[in-house]
Formats: structure tokens, C-alpha cells, sequence
């Protein structure tokens, strides 16, 4: 029994943090380790939302189920949007420096404020500045 209620315990958490995991890749071209500590952290801080699209993906494949699987083409696009979005919000909702999503090659860092600290989601600890910040000091 003890071994089952580990196993659920791990497959939870890994469905709460791949929420975040795939839209940090993508959106900050952040290593998997990196955005898996992230999402870690984000789906810590933000429990609320992140259940909120868990729990959308099962209610959307519950309503594919039932329509004999026809919405079975457009939903994976509209969570992966939804996904993407909420991420953005709460990263957004907590950034010490707000920079647009990474471009190209490039490699964004994240900051948030929690209750009275600053915890970097970045390894280096380190906030890279808006691009236009950038150039300025060139």
C-alpha cells in the first residue's frame, strides 16, 4: 500500500509540473532541468491554477470521450494554448523584470517574488535584462 501511494504521490506531481514544464521550454528555451525546477516551483506557488488546468485537460478528454473523439484534433492545441497563457500570467504576476518570451537561440531567466522573498528561478541566480536594456549598454 505504501508503495502505491508513492507512485500516486509521484505521477501527481509530475502531472502538476509538466502544466509549466512544456511552455518554460518553449517559451524561454530553458533546459530541461532548469524548467523542470521551475515548474516545480511554480506549481508550489501557484496551486490554484495549475489543478485548474489539470483538471481542464481530464474535463476536455472526458467531453472528447463523449463526442466519440471528433474534438480530438483541436484539443490538444487548445490546451497547449491554455497552458502556455497561464503560465505566462503567473510568471508574469511575480517577475522582478518582465522580458518577452526568448526569440531565436536566445536564454531568458526568471525571478519571483514570493511571501517577503525573491526566489531566482534561473540557476545562475541571474535576471537578464529587456533586451533594449541590452543594447544599451553595449
Amino acid at each position: 500500500m505504501l508503495l502505491w501511494s508513492g507512485q500516486v504521490a509521484i505521477l501527481l506531481m509530475l502531472a502538476l509540473t509538466s502544466v509549466h514544464l512544456f511552455s518554460l521550454i518553449g517559451l524561454y528555451r530553458q533546459g530541461v532541468r532548469e524548467a523542470f525546477r521551475n515548474a516545480v516551483l511554480l506549481a508550489l506557488g501557484h496551486p490554484a491554477p495549475t489543478v485548474g488546468l489539470v483538471g481542464t485537460s481530464v474535463l476536455a478528454l472526458l467531453v472528447a470521450r463523449a463526442l466519440s473523439w471528433g474534438p480530438l484534433v483541436i484539443v490538444p492545441a487548445l490546451l497547449a494554448m491554455l497552458a502556455a497563457n497561464t503560465t505566462l500570467m503567473l510568471v508574469k504576476r511575480h517577475r522582478v523584470e518582465w522580458p518577452e518570451p526568448a526569440q531565436g537561440g536566445e536564454h531568458r531567466s526568471i525571478a519571483l517574488r514570493g511571501r517577503g522573498t525573491t526566489r531566482s528561478l534561473h540557476p545562475a541566480a541571474g535576471i537578464l535584462a529587456h533586451p533594449a536594456q541590452m543594447m544599451r549598454k553595449e
